[in-house]
């Protein structure tokens, strides 16, 4: 037992060296923005927690008590989601609903814990469960670490802000902004971002979480993201460490070993930097819906039930792609089932409540707005991308910003011919981890595994399949690595094999952070300081003087849309053929705000020098003689919504 915990605690050690070590590798210096994260992490765990106990505590079997407040904080992600966004669609104002929903969470938890108690286990169960040591300290220990790591960029620049090269951020911390000042479905032209994307209709529950932690941390969306993102990624290591233990009946360690090959896969810290926000929440809910459906096949319960129709909503409104891996572990799991006979079909039943079917039919009623809105947003995804696969037209309207087929190693933070052999040595650890299971979860893993990459190769070879082959391996990763976790943890079990597998263990770890460390190293900021300069400088502008937008049509006109919203805008150069809303097309208006990439001395339409330099943008006084009318706008086009006008 010594030497167990020894051996753990030089491992936490290692860790925190290696931690610290990328910290002074990318250049943090100070801990100016520590204050910004810690009140955003804050301001996270208070909605979540808050808002998940009461439901936690009724629908978390005990067995799950061991890793409960992990399961309070999942939980607490659906129900602050879908909970603000009913109340949103039933006309309250944020500053009401946030409140209200705190607060009703609050009554309920008293509520439930005056009567049910805490949710504590028992000695023997949490002896089992390895403790304290390994359901609490560590998991929280590698939480810790993680978040640390994933926002280390904003200690390197000084302050919280959006970092990473995912130009979908724009949409995600303006459409926050649109829901804390906005009936959801309205337009406000004195917005960033003036009304919720078409395409991005299914997504309201996450962005009111950001707009929740925003609000609570007194922060605004731009600076709260990155931490909301990195908090994201703990929770998804911590869900998938879930699944280990009480999906796959993995030991204690295995799945801790689980929580820390996910968390520091790169499948998930590239989603949490870079950001792709949704996807990682798609993620996130992937692991609780496979835990939840896996046991409600096997041992059929109304809470399980709950918790599993909760989940999927959550990962259907986020990444509806992500449901392609449940579909196929849980029809493979149920086929097990039913050739071994121990499948039985039921008539489900509403749980028994007080407030009878009066009650659930109100419950309904108040929810309906939202569920049509956000069900049909999940419809309207799921057909067009299924019209794609199944039509074989081209996948150029899904390319996104990916223009290559990653390396499978690079997944696991290792790229060329290495990255290759390596890709094959973990899947083969994964497969042999596969076969130590169950018969119901060896199938359900098996198809999740062998449909992963069966989709993968199929579109790696089709033209512009560059998304989906990304996506697709992005979720299979985890699956992956929870099942190799599941053969190396039992292999260090065994004499023989103990230290061989102890090897590979901290060898794929090791791997992991080295190739985190380069991540980080080259993740820069979105929303950067000469930016937010631009803004400062044109809160100095008239009140609604028009500003001429001359920069180049990618992420940085993106931005400087948003920063520049007070304002009426246009641009000779439009963001068009994509799904972000983008500028008005003109030529005439007051001010122009160059770009500083193209060399142009004097700028074209521009008197006199510049009224702003900071290297990155200029901003001048438009020439009075620039001909044609000012056709600059607050209201950002949205092609695909013009569409349904």
């Amino acid at each position: 037992m010594t030497r167990i915990h020894v051996g753990e605690s030089a491992a936490a050690v290692a860790v925190g060296v290696a931690a610290l070590a990328i910290a002074a590798y990318v250049g943090v210096k100070d801990l100016e923005a520590v204050p910004d994260v810690v009140r955003a992490v804050a301001a996270t765990m208070l909605l979540v927690s808050v808002a998940g106990y009461a439901p936690a505590r009724l629908l978390v079997g005990p067995e799950l008590w061991p890793h409960f407040w992990v399961l309070v904080c999942l939980v607490g992600c659906v129900s602050a989601g879908l909970g603000l966004t009913a109340l949103g669609f039933l006309g309250l104002p944020f500053e009401v609903s946030l409140p209200a929903l705190l607060a009703a969470g609050a009554l309920a938890a008293a509520a439930i814990r005056l009567r049910l108690g805490p949710a504590r286990p028992g000695a023997e169960e949490l002896a089992a469960a390895g403790g304290r040591r390994l359901t609490l300290a560590w998991p929280s220990y590698l939480a810790v670490v993680l978040v640390a790591l994933l926002v280390t960029p904003i200690f390197v620049n000084g302050f919280a802000t959006v970092q990473g090269n995912n130009p979908d951020a724009v949409l995600g911390v303006g459409t926050a902004e649109l829901l804390q000042h906005t009936h959801p479905a309205a337009i406000d032209e004195d917005l960033p971002v003036d009304r919720m994307p078409l395409v991005w209709r299914s997504k309201y529950p996450i962005y009111y979480v950001l707009a929740g932690a925003s609000s609570l941390s007194g922060l605004d969306p731009t600076q709260t993201f990155a931490t909301l993102s990195a908090v994201l990624a703990a929770l998804t290591a911590a869900a998938f460490m879930l699944v280990a233990r009480y999906g796959l009946g993995a030991t204690p360690r295995a799945a801790v070993l689980t929580m820390a090959l996910v968390g520091f896969d790169r499948a998930v810290y590239y989603l949490a930097l870079h950001p792709y926000h949704n996807q990682l929440w798609g993620t996130m809910a992937l692991a609780p819906i496979l835990l939840f459906g896996l046991r409600l096949l096997e041992r059929p319960s109304r809470r399980d039930a709950v918790l599993l129709a909760g989940f999927l909503l959550l990962g259907l409104a986020a990444y509806p792609l992500m449901v392609l891996f449940p579909v196929l572990a849980l029809a493979a799991a149920g086929a097990a089932l039913h050739r071994s006979g121990r499948l039985r079909f039921r008539r489900p039943r509403l749980p028994r409540s007080r407030l009878g079917r009066t009650g659930w039919v109100a419950a309904a009623l108040l929810a309906g707005p939202a569920a049509l809105v956000v069900g049909l947003g999940v419809v309207e995804k799921s057909v067009s991308a299924a019209q794609l696969l199944l039509s074989g037209s081209s996948l150029s309207p899904w390319r996104g910003d990916l223009d290559d087929y990653p390396s499978p190693g690079s997944f696991i933070a290792v790229t060329g011919e290495l990255g290759q052999v390596a890709a094959l040595l973990v899947l083969g650890a994964a497969l042999l981890g596969v076969r130590r299971l169950p018969a119901v979860p060896r199938a359900a893993f098996t198809a999740m595994i062998a449909g992963g990459l069966l989709f993968s190769v199929y579109f790696r070879f089709r033209e512009f399949g560059e998304y989906f082959y990304f996506k697709l391996l992005a979720f299979l990763a985890p699956v992956v690595l929870l099942a190799a976790a599941v053969w190396l943890a039992a292999g260090a079990g065994r004499h023989r094999a103990g230290r061989l597998a102890l090897a590979a263990s901290v060898v794929l770890v090791a791997l992991q952070l080295a190739g985190l460390r380069r991540e980080i190293a080259v993740t820069g900021l979105q929303l950067d300081s000469e930016t937010l300069e631009l803004r400062d400088a044109a809160d100095r502008l008239p009140q609604g003087a028009s500003v001429r937008v001359d920069v180049l049509p990618d992420g940085r006109q993106l931005w400087v849309g948003y920063v520049l919203s007070d304002h009426p805008l246009s641009t000779l150069n439009p963001l068009v053929g994509t799904t972000y809303p983008h500028i008005e097309r003109g030529r005439k208006a007051d001010f122009i705000v160059a770009d500083s990439r193209v060399p142009a001395y004097p700028w074209p339409d521009s008197a006199g020098p510049p009224l702003f330099d900071n290297g990155k943008f200029r901003l001048y006084r438009m020439s009075a003689a620039v001909p044609g009318p000012d056709r600059s706008s607050k209201r950002m086009i949205d092609q695909f919504s013009q569409a349904f006008e």
